[in-house]
């Protein structure tokens, strides 16, 4: 994070913290891991009292310098995560920290988020304390290990290329042994180049990393490595781990943006659509086929196909400049040229600062159109009122449900299926 940004947490414009809240609801994700907090207990009292209803923050500060250096937290969206089990454990306060929490059917799983020393020197005793901490707490090894190294093993994830220090390397591979676990996005990218930290001086690293157990990584996909809304100058790294035996999720139903609502020249497509229906359904001679539940059927459809396209059109303009720019980024960073080039190297640098621009500005928009919601509706009863200020708790998974009269027994694990089979079974008590 490099730091909280502004003192006031969730009022300033500039707090980090409202960011953090919109990443996490809009990216959907369950666990997140910082470091550089820069949060003594008192702004974390404060961040817990502001976002309680939507953020569960365990943090742990710098014992010498806690609003000024160091700090590790780990931020739970209270959403899709369950927060009544978890265990907090301080390895070394203010730069290492593991967290338990039950996953998939009440098994359990372990993070451990690092935020290691900058200088090269310091690395063999931060890596020597977390090796001994482990042998004295007979603690159970991580299942991920995650956070900001500042060093790299391997050269392949420094532009231009180098090697660390052998002692420093060598003190970080001998815990990742000890504890079992593996560079994960390594293991998926044998030979692709990214870069998670640039300075200045057009110097790229990958010294943020997530190290798995060998035997989740087909557990794991959608790797991503890209900036995000949160001000930072390292790029956010996320991954989703589930169980091979989840049931299958789909995308849900498909709703209208509600930047569409006042639209007018969807306004003017529907309105024209419609007036074609009233048309129709006074010269109707209904039949089976040919009548006003069809018809209706018929324009609902169309109008949700015209508001896709124009959805399409009109508010996908800065996610496909965003993509666009990253694959021109991703072509960069993997040029055969890059490391003896000082204008590539500079040219992914500027790509990154416009997908970041890209990025906050998006948010913006966001950000003042609710505003704007709260400012109409945040004063009056409504169910935008109810629903911006009800807790909000994960919802409970059906894992699986049987098919009847399946024989031998037979279970149906995607969502839809489920549904169908739930919906026969209520249609057929009526």
């Amino acid at each position: 994070m490099n730091g909280r940004h502004s003192q006031q947490l969730g009022h300033s414009p500039i707090s980090k913290w409202g960011s953090i809240h919109s990443l996490m609801r809009d990216q959907c994700l369950s666990i997140l891991a910082i470091q550089e907090t820069h949060l003594n207990n008192e702004y974390s009292d404060n961040i817990q009292e502001l976002y309680s209803k939507h953020l569960h923050v365990l943090n742990s500060p710098d014992p010498d310098r806690p609003t000024a250096s160091a700090g590790v937290a780990f931020v739970i969206n209270r959403e899709i995560a369950n927060i009544n089990d978890l265990e907090f454990t301080e390895v070394i306060p203010g730069c290492a920290v593991l967290l338990s929490t039950k996953w998939h059917k009440s098994k359990r799983f372990s993070i451990l988020n690092v935020y290691a020393p900058n200088e090269y020197t310091q690395h063999p005793d931060f890596w020597a304390k977390i090796s001994t901490y482990w042998e004295t707490h007979a603690l159970p090894k991580p299942d991920f290990m995650m956070g900001d190294f500042n060093i790299v093993e391997d050269p392949i994830d420094r532009s231009p290329p180098h090697a660390d220090p052998a002692p420093a390397t060598n003190a970080l591979r001998d815990v990742r042994l000890a504890l079992n676990v593996i560079d994960g996005w390594r293991a998926d990218h044998d030979t692709e180049r990214v870069f998670t930290y640039h300075n200045s001086s057009a110097r790229m690293s990958r010294i943020d990393r997530v190290y798995t157990k060998r035997s989740h990584l087909p557990n794991i996909r959608d790797w991503t490595i890209s900036s995000s809304v949160v001000p930072s100058d390292h790029r956010l790294t996320t991954l989703r781990f589930s169980p091979l035996d989840a049931p299958h999720i789909g995308a849900g139903r498909w709703t209208w943006p509600l930047g569409l609502i006042n639209d007018n020249n969807l306004i003017e497509k529907v309105t024209a659509t419609g007036i074609e229906l009233q048309n129709s359904l006074s010269l109707i001679n209904r039949t089976d086929v040919d009548n006003a539940q069809c018809l209706w059927q018929t324009y609902k459809t169309t109008i949700t196909d015209i508001a896709k396209r124009h959805a399409k059109e009109s508010l996908a303009k800065i996610t496909s400049r965003i993509h666009a720019l990253q694959k021109d980024l991703s072509c960069t960073q993997n040029d055969p040229n890059l490391d003896t080039s000082e204008n590539l190297r500079t040219h992914a640098t500027l790509l990154e600062s416009e997908i970041d621009h890209l990025h906050k500005k998006r948010f913006a928009r966001a950000q003042i159109h609710g505003q704007a919601r709260w400012v109409a509706k945040g004063e009056t009863p409504s169910k935008y009122l109810s629903r911006v200020l009800s807790v909000k708790t994960p919802r409970d998974l059906i894992h699986t449900l049987e098919i009847p009269e399946s024989n031998p027994r037979a279970f149906a694990s995607r969502s839809d299926k489920m549904a169908e089979i739930a919906r026969n079974y209520h249609e057929s008590l009526q």
